[in-house]
Order: structure tokens, then C-alpha cells, then sequence
């Protein structure tokens, strides 16, 4: 892959860059993904985490769309604990 200069830049209090869609997709890296970094002494390294098997089974589940479709499946509020329930 070719390389390219970031640019660093200002969001909100914090400062970022932006990662090309071309390196997202070779990577198979996609919204919210961490990332763990090391700072060494030629720069900046990003590597991405693996995924363990239960982060795989919901890839790409859409938590709104679904609650959207499906609106008895929240959670019901029973009210206050009666007993020695631990929450």
C-alpha cells in the first residue's frame, strides 16, 4: 500500500486522525473496532485486536434495528428488590 501523510486534527477536546476507507478494508477493521497502540521510538504502531468468538457471533448486529423490529424483546422492570437480590 502506498503511503500517504495523515492529518492530525481537532475533534471536539481531543485530537485524531482519520484512516483511509482503502486501509479500513484491507485491515477488515470497521466502526468502534479497538485498537491497541505502542508508542516506539520510529513512531507509532496500531494493531488491531483479535476478536474472540463471542465479539465474532455479533458482528455487524444492529442493537437499534433490532429492538426497532422487535419491541417486546426489552428488558421489564419487575420495581424495587423484595428480597436479598444482589444488582
Amino acid at each position: 500500500m502506498q503511503r500517504k501523510p495523515l492529518t492530525i486534527s481537532r475533534w471536539g477536546n481531543s485530537l485524531g486522525v482519520r484512516i483511509p476507507k482503502r486501509a479500513l478494508e484491507k485491515l477488515e477493521l470497521t466502526e468502534n473496532e479497538k485498537l491497541d497502540y505502542e508508542v516506539t521510538n520510529r513512531g507509532l504502531l496500531l494493531k488491531a485486536r483479535p476478536k474472540n468468538d463471542f465479539e465474532k457471533l455479533f458482528d455487524g448486529f444492529d442493537l437499534d434495528a433490532y429492538y426497532d423490529k422487535h419491541q417486546g424483546n426489552k428488558e421489564y422492570d419487575f420495581g424495587k428488590p423484595m428480597g436479598r437480590e444482589i444488582f
